[in-house]
């Protein structure tokens, strides 16, 4: 009995610590939302705000991104864009860097 404990939870532990969950495919569906101009993705990003702590770094600068595409996109107006410049570090290679001028 204590043999199948150890097992089970050395199993439970190899199963959380093995979690790669990302919101990646989330961010992929608001991406495509707001290239076809769907102000669903504005309801989406929203919902996924609450869970921005535990996104990993590329997801959550990939959100903030996301955000500001989707504020541009449906004029409305943001709160702060101080945020874009880490996003434009975060992202920054030869072939972005003409993506934000105004930093580079």
């Amino acid at each position: 009995m204590k043999y199948t404990l150890t097992i089970f939870t050395l199993l439970i532990f190899v199963l959380v610590g093995c979690n790669n969950f990302t919101y990646h495919g989330e961010l992929a569906t608001i991406d495509s939302l707001i290239a076809h101009q769907d102000k669903r993705a504005l309801t989406i990003l929203d919902s996924l705000s609450k869970n921005q702590r535990n996104f990993t770094k590329k997801d959550y600068l990939l959100y903030r991104f996301l955000l500001a595409d989707a504020h541009n996109q449906f004029f409305i107006s943001m709160k702060a864009d101080t945020f874009m410049t880490d996003v434009a570090d975060y992202y920054d290679t030869p072939h972005l860097r003409n993506t934000f001028p105004c930093i580079s």
